[in-house]
């Protein structure tokens, strides 16, 4: 018996693995696509999005808290700019 293959568009189920257009492979199991994304295997929704890993969710979240903190900052220089203690406020 010879071992699958990576076939594009296959349908027989038997002789090869079948992916999709973006050579991604259907987890019935999952619900997802599993693909190949920078030389590391990932997670894609139905729909083809990336999957982002707990880490790369983690530091999603650091940098949009860092970006809302250094917009606060800014708002709050402004309102000293005008004469305000932004703490009273």
């Amino acid at each position: 018996m010879t071992s699958p293959r990576w076939k594009p568009n296959c349908t027989c189920g038997k002789c090869c693995i079948a992916l999709n257009e973006q050579g991604r492979l259907w987890s019935q199991q999952l619900e997802l696509y599993l693909g190949v994304e920078r030389h590391r295997l990932r997670f894609f929704s139905p729909e083809g999005n990336l999957i982002t890993t707990p880490e790369e969710a983690a530091t999603q979240e650091q940098h949009q808290a860092e970006q809302a903190r250094q917009r606060a900052d800014r708002l709050a220089a402004k309102v000293r700019e005008l004469g305000v203690d932004p703490d009273s406020v």
